[in-house]
């Protein structure tokens, strides 16, 4: 993979959860969630529809006010108590299928992946030449690199989830969180968006967590956490594997 062009500086244990709970409306939703994401780790986050596998992620990446107040930290931070979200974002990357309706500018696919290094919901900047040199290598690895001036929302449905989380990698940042990438996509499209994810963790010090309701078969993540539903919340076990 193309190279960082700015190190993002992270602690080694990204994010920790200590007997986390949560509950909405009276109803319990995660009980008793101890779990420790590292750098350079490779996590399927897996279970049933409604498990909480999204509630998860939300307390990670977004701005959900019941993380507040519980033994969960980001990068060494309790979550509530130092960064805001924004500063958190900027050592994360995101993506989920739902993203791609956000984006209704006619940017070129060059200009989509030159934004993820501004954090933009497309490119307002000239972007410098070491910037247009990181995109057209990403392209490159992507097989893409036909498309750099093509116009990113007229992509067929699989480059654009390619794409986009190429953006969501390009700064490198120390965790990505991959929300349901394959949900909808036909087989062919499972294919290269796995090997695509795969390829990142070999070739990256990013930790990926990876969210599936189903088997995806050719994924080779380092670990699982499987939710487990029951009454009182889903309980969380945890999976190594070998390669």
């Amino acid at each position: 993979l193309p190279p960082p062009i700015n190190q993002i500086l992270a602690p080694e244990v990204l994010v920790d959860f200590k007997n986390v709970n949560l509950h909405y409306s009276g109803k319990d939703i995660l009980r008793n969630i101890s779990w420790q994401v590292r750098k350079n780790e490779f996590w399927q986050i897996s279970g049933p529809n409604g498990a909480g596998k999204s509630t998860l992620l939300d307390m990670i990446y977004g701005n959900n006010p019941k993380a507040y107040g519980t033994d969960l930290e980001i990068f060494g931070n309790r979550k509530g108590s130092g960064e805001t979200i924004w500063e958190l974002r900027e050592k994360m990357g995101f993506f989920s299928p739902s993203m791609i309706d956000l984006f209704t500018r006619r940017n070129t696919v060059l200009e989509m992946l030159v934004s993820g290094m501004v954090d933009s919901v497309g490119l307002y900047q000239q972007p410098s030449g070491t910037q247009l040199r990181c995109a057209e290598e990403w392209l490159k690895i992507l097989g893409c690199s036909r498309l750099s001036s093509q116009v990113f929302i007229e992509l067929p449905e699989t480059e654009k989830r390619l794409i986009l989380i190429a953006r969501a990698m390009i700064k490198h940042p120390p965790l990505l969180i991959l929300d349901e990438p394959t949900a909808g996509l036909d087989a062919m499209g499972i294919e290269k968006l796995v090997y695509f994810v795969n390829s990142i963790a070999a070739n990256s010090e990013t930790s990926i967590l990876y969210v599936s309701h189903r088997p995806e078969k050719e994924l080779q993540p380092d670990a699982e956490l499987r939710l487990v539903p029951s009454s009182e919340g889903s309980t969380g076990e945890v999976l190594r594997f070998q390669h």
